[in-house]
This record gives structure tokens, sequence and C-alpha cells, in this order.
């Protein structure tokens, strides 16, 4: 089991994982009155780091994945992170986007899956500063499944601030290929962080979670002392070479 007790037998990297899931209402708030969890508070450390993710639909009935810019807040302070997944995409050249390819049309929205992994993070807050490989189970890894749509309202203004506060570069993209904010609002939220599966975390719980990076203390000690080796290997090949030098 994984450290939440909560074991996953569902892969959500299948492009399917999300076609069978109960969807949350369009008009319920993400606000859902909920406790958090270290688990749901590590997902929404996740999100709020991370600037950028692989966003995976069905075209077709094939899997298509597209790298996408995302932001849930535009400002930095952790308060107002909200957790919520904006996106700022192309329609009018929908065609040539992988992975983007169903959006065009998609005012009722379409199954989505959004995959972040802290090695993706600065070296200060990524798995390089551990010495971990990317695939290693304490490297996180979070996938968030369900529905991809155009905003609507007030949560279109929302996401369009979220996104130029975190990527100004957005406000100089051509109007001609039609960018409109999308938001994915997930139905299943599924994160590792150490060994023994997986967790899945309410949707309701993550969105009520503080974001802070909980680190499983046995992960922790791993890694600081993964750390300390490679730094002590990095001071002996340092003296091996001061040695060899010439006088």
């Amino acid at each position: 089991h994984g450290r939440g007790g909560r074991h996953s037998s569902t892969d959500p990297t299948n492009p399917h994982h999300c076609m069978h899931m109960p969807l949350l209402p369009l008009h319920a708030s993400p606000a859902l009155l909920a406790s958090s969890s270290p688990e749901a508070e590590t997902a929404r450390w996740m999100v709020a780091r991370s600037d950028w993710g692989y966003v995976t639909t069905l075209t077709d009935g094939a899997p298509s994945a597209a790298v996408l810019s995302l932001s849930d807040s535009a400002c930095s302070d952790a308060a107002c992170h909200s957790g919520r997944l904006f996106f700022y995409i192309a329609t009018s050249v929908a065609a040539s986007q992988p992975g983007a390819s169903s959006l065009a049309d998609a005012d009722s929205g379409c199954n989505a899956s959004l995959t972040l992994s802290q090695a993706a993070l600065n070296r200060s807050t990524g798995c390089e500063a551990a010495a971990l490989d990317p695939e290693d189970p304490r490297c996180t890894k979070l996938t968030l499944s369900g529905r991809l749509a155009r905003t609507q309202g007030p949560a279109t203004a929302l996401g369009r601030a979220a996104l130029f506060a975190r990527h100004p570069q957005m406000r100089r993209w051509p109007a001609s290929h039609g960018f409109e904010v999308f938001e994915l609002r997930p139905a299943d939220v599924w994160m590792i962080d150490f060994y023994g599966g997986g967790a899945h975390i309410p949707p309701g719980e993550y969105y009520a979670a503080t974001p802070r990076h909980n680190v499983p203390p046995s992960a922790a000690s791993t890694a600081a002392t993964a750390a300390t080796t490679a730094t002590a290997a990095a001071a002996a090949a340092d003296a091996d070479a001061a040695d060899l030098s010439p006088l």
C-alpha cells in the first residue's frame, strides 16, 4: 500500500483511465468542504510549483498528448494558489497541435488527463537534488483526470490572469491562432511519492488542501543519505584530482 493506505490498481497513464469516472458537476464549486491529507497537500504543492505538464486526450479512439503550460494562481503567495488547472490553448490551429485536436469544439468538454513530475521542477525542489531517477517512486508523480473544457463567465478572466502572470509571453501570442482559456476539472487525482503503490485523492480533499511538500520520513532519510553520498564522492574525486596535479 502507498503511504496513504490507498492502493491504486489502475494505471493512470492508460488513456482510457478517465473514460468511465464520475465527473464533478460543472456547477459545483471547487472549494468543496473536505479535510485535507498529506497526500492532498503534496498534490497541491506539485500543481503550485509546476509551469507545464503533459495533457493526454483521446482523438478518434487513439491517445495523443501535448506539452501544455498551466497555472493555478495569479500570484506566488501560497494562499493565492487555488489548485484550479487553467490552460491557454490554440483552437483555430488545433489540428496541428498534438493532443489538442479534439478541443476546437470542446464547449461541452472532453476527457483528459494531466501528468506532472517532480523531476520537471527546478534543481532545489526537483528529484535531481535528491539524486533520484525520474522513474523512482520517491520522485513524485501526479495525474489528474477529468473534464477539459473552455471556461465560461468569471472563470475565463480568472484563468487568463493566472496564466498571464505565470507565462507573460502568452500576452503576445497571435490572436489569429484563437487562443482560449480551458480548465481541467479533475474527477480523479492519483499520486505516488514513495514505495508501495500510489494513492487516490478525492477531488474535494485536493481542493481543500494547502500546498505543502510532505516528504515521508523514510524518503527524507533516504534522500539525505543519497545527497551525502554524492557530496562525499564529489569531494573524494576533487581530492584525487588534487593529488594527481603537478606541483
